[in-house]
């Protein structure tokens, strides 16, 4: 009779080392027992039943409640032992009292603590994300906002700065997350957390709870503590920017000639424009912004003499205008290049001085022969709808669209270096194995070529005056 059980944590785990996440429950008992649901496991509550009901001969009676230790620090490199108490009444005898033993098996009573034996870790976990946000402010600040968005599939790799053995690695989820457990033994070391696997991006920041050194290369180091679970480790990146493409093209000593860019930004910054002769004879060059990227130089495209204000997912259209000297000799060759050099915006003042350059090269070869004219046609056919090929047409969603552009060279001379470039329209996606030479002349080689919705062919050889050709592909409408 009058039953009280108690079980100390402190004695185990420590003061302030654990937690009752799952408070007790009577699994099993005879009517008139209550449990102290409030119990703590701490000295000053570690009561679980307080002399309260009876056992009659052969009766038993099952608790449970569930702790989390918290701090792997505590004492006894990961060996525990728990031992609780119980007293009761039995009729006129004194009080009885028992330890308790290894087990749930009340025939044996050994009185021995039971063992809690387990490999601590301290867990590691944050979100590698896109650090861009509409805001500059928001923006390549090592604070990851709801608009910003997780990038999956980054490896990262987390090491011991003391022997530079790799102690784990984690790769993110979907949402952008990852999660690591360490062996707590390595608690009070210096560990790097550093970000391997970033194809396509560039480093911009870290958590600022975590930044040390340069924050932007993809590295941070931590001393690893129980408490370092706790806090969250993000990478911020952006995506790189991208510059199209390199071009070629031949012209009479005397002649203009335009060559069309395309620069898209990744995010806020500045863009300091180049465009300089890298080989043959000095040649006067000017580049401007193609406002209505129509590849035509008109009086409102504006001459880049500044640098060019971009912002997330710009496109810049260029036109290179390259003066071909009227000293040109027939076969001259002039190579120039376009350098595109973001500087990264850094309105949240975190120092991360990135930039990124982009460089394409365009080609211009002197002629002094009849020259070539290259005309170019192009005509769609709707494959699903089983339509002839027009010059526009209409489709449905899931349709499949033949594309095919006809060349002929119009010109007195020959054509060499030919190069046709084209783009799948929006909200379409290329079939990459239609990619094809359709006709060729028999002075040329023809070789596909696709990225993304770009196509390009490129010929080697010569594409002689009179003669023609096509090139086609297809594209499936989402």
């Amino acid at each position: 009779d009058a039953i009280g059980l108690v079980d100390n944590l402190d004695d185990v785990f420590g003061v302030n080392n654990f937690r009752v996440i799952a408070p007790p429950e009577l699994l099993s008992a005879p009517n008139g027992f209550v449990v102290n649901t409030a119990y703590t496991g701490t000295s000053a509550n570690s009561v679980l039943l307080n002399g309260q009901g009876l056992l009659a001969p052969q009766d038993s009676l099952t608790l449970q409640f569930t702790v989390q230790v918290d701090d792997t620090q505590a004492s006894g490199n990961g060996l525990f032992f728990n031992q609780a108490e119980v007293k009761a009444a039995a009729g006129n005898l004194p009080t009885v009292e028992d330890l308790s033993g290894v087990g749930l098996d009340t025939d044996v009573d050994t009185d021995e603590p039971t063992p809690i034996r387990f490999n601590p870790v301290i867990n590691l976990s944050g979100f590698v994300f896109e650090d861009v946000s509409a805001d500059t402010l928001q923006s390549h600040d090592g604070v990851m906002q709801l608009s910003e968005p997780g990038i999956a599939a980054q490896e990262l790799a987390i090491s011991s700065l003391a022997t530079g053995e790799v102690l784990a690695r984690a790769v993110t989820d979907g949402s952008g997350f990852w999660s690591v457990d360490i062996n707590a033994a390595f608690a009070g070391e210096r560990i790097q957390i550093a970000l391997v696997d970033h194809a396509g991006y560039q480093f911009i920041s870290e958590s600022t709870t975590s930044a040390t050194g340069v924050v932007s290369d993809g590295i941070t180091e931590i001393t690893l503590t129980s408490n370092s679970g706790g806090q969250q480790i993000d990478f911020g990146l952006i995506r790189q920017p991208v510059l199209m493409v390199d071009r070629s093209t031949t012209a009479q000593p005397g002649e203009s000639v335009l060559f069309f860019h395309e620069y898209t930004a990744p995010t806020h910054g500045a863009v300091f424009f180049t465009f300089e002769t890298q080989s043959g004879n000095a040649q006067r060059t000017e580049l401007f912004v193609d406002t209505d990227c129509d590849q035509q130089l008109e009086a409102s495209d504006q001459l880049i003499n500044a640098p060019v204000a971009v912002t997330p997912n710009q496109t810049v259209c260029l036109l290179a205008q390259v003066d071909v000297p009227s000293t040109a000799v027939a076969g001259d060759v002039r190579g120039l290049e376009l350098t595109a050099n973001l500087q990264v915006d850094d309105s949240s003042a975190t120092g991360h001085g990135v930039q990124i350059s982009r460089q394409n090269t365009d080609i211009v070869r002197a002629l002094v022969e009849a020259a070539g004219r290259l005309v170019l046609s192009k005509s769609v056919s709707n494959i699903s709808a089983g339509e002839a090929a027009l010059t526009q047409n209409t489709a449905l969603p899931g349709d499949i669209l033949e594309y095919t552009i006809n060349y002929v060279n119009e010109g007195g001379g020959p054509i060499r270096d030919l190069v046709i470039n084209d783009q799948a329209p929006a909200f379409t996606l290329i079939d990459s194995g239609s990619a094809s030479c359709v006709s060729v002349p028999i002075a040329l080689s023809c070789i596909p070529e696709v990225q993304g919705d770009a196509i390009r062919w490129d010929f080697t050889g010569a594409l002689p005056a009179g003669a023609r050709g096509s090139v086609s592909y297809r594209i499936t409408v989402n």
